[in-house]
């Protein structure tokens, strides 16, 4: 990734410092495009032009409560998803990782599940004081390379963004990918989320 314009560079740092520098489990105030809530749960969206995307809100909205209904994740909750360029993500990625490319999709988690950095087991709660809402975090996809991955991998466009906000919002729950059996368990979650509204292959 060569050096970012004056300009990119401050679009990719205002981002970084809403999703990467905010203490953990404190809710803060942030600039997006949208906020948007879905009975009891809220997600702002927040859309880069040069993401190239125009998202399925929508769709979006019931892939993450399905996501969250699955995981046993009840009560007021907010969730943030970001749709970006690849300079933002080399930005944002080398800013929180030390790594100086984009990817796919980002997660930062702002609420820990009460069991330890794992998902809770299924109706478990989240450690969070009665009424309050729930901060999960916030999600950032690359719009291009989302496009990218659907033309290799041969679905739809629509397909691809949903399951990178799955992933992404998995990986806020707790879950990880390092070893083939939690590949093979995160995939199945992701698939039966995705499933739910009928983004199948």
């Amino acid at each position: 990734v060569g050096p970012l314009a004056p300009d990119d560079a401050r679009v990719a740092d205002e981002l970084f410092q809403v999703v990467a520098q905010r203490p953990q489990g404190q809710n803060g105030h942030r600039e997006t495009a949208a906020c948007e809530a879905v009975g009891t749960l809220e997600i702002r969206f927040r859309v880069r032009r040069a993401s190239g995307l125009r998202p399925d809100r929508p769709t979006l909205r019931r892939l993450c409560r399905a996501v969250l209904n699955r995981e046993g994740v009840s009560g007021p909750a907010s969730l943030g998803i970001s749709f970006v360029d690849d300079v933002e993500m080399a930005r944002i990625n080398a800013r929180s990782r030390g790594i100086d490319r984009s990817t796919d999709v980002l997660s930062f988690p702002l609420d820990v599940p009460s069991g330890g950095g794992r998902a809770p087991a299924a109706g478990e709660p989240f450690a969070v004081p009665p009424g309050s809402v729930r901060e999960l975090g916030d999600i950032v996809v690359s719009g291009p390379r989302a496009v990218r991955q659907a033309s290799e991998y041969g679905h739809e466009l629509e397909r691809e963004v949903g399951y990178l906000v799955a992933h992404g919002l998995l990986h806020i729950l707790g879950y990880d990918h390092e070893e083939e059996a939690e590949r093979a368990e995160m995939r199945a979650h992701e698939e039966a989320a995705l499933a739910t509204v009928g983004l199948t292959r």
